[in-house]
């Protein structure tokens, strides 16, 4: 301790993923420390889409996150499923209409689709530099 202060040990998130990058955003607005250890050494381009729905949203925006992840996403139409073998329709809930943000207006976020690069992407753009460790082990970490 110096002057009643103490060294603020970094918190450790193992994985840069969805989840280890918005952990670390939340841990930051609370003021903590944050170190993620990725052992890729860089994000690449991979996975498939993703459907974020409004209380993911809802996270987001208490985050400050909501305007980055929805810069990158798609606002479909329609939420609908079908029978997988007759094709027949099951339900179909309306989600915009002519410029009308219908999920918003129902649930207070938006429902968007999302490729998961580039969910991370906004994700990880929105931390500070020196945040993500590239290359790096969990096991026997020093910092």
């Amino acid at each position: 301790m110096v002057d009643g202060d103490i060294e603020q040990t970094p918190v450790l998130i193992v994985g840069a993923g969805i989840g280890g990058l918005t952990l670390a955003h939340a841990l930051l607005k609370r003021g903590l420390s944050v170190r993620v250890l990725e052992a890729a050494t860089e994000l690449k381009d991979v996975g498939a889409g993703i459907q974020i729905p409004p209380n993911a949203m809802k996270g987001l925006r208490a985050l400050g996150l909501d305007t980055a992840v929805r810069a990158r996403a798609f606002q479909p139409e329609a939420i609908e499923a079908r029978m997988g073998q007759s094709g027949r329709g099951v339900f179909n809930i309306p989600l915009v209409d002519k410029g009308a943000d219908y999920a918003a207006e129902r649930w207070g976020a938006p429902y968007l689709h999302i490729y998961r690069a580039d969910y991370i992407a906004a994700l990880s753009e929105s931390l500070p530099k020196d945040i993500i460790q590239f290359g790096a082990k969990a096991a026997g970490y020093t910092q």
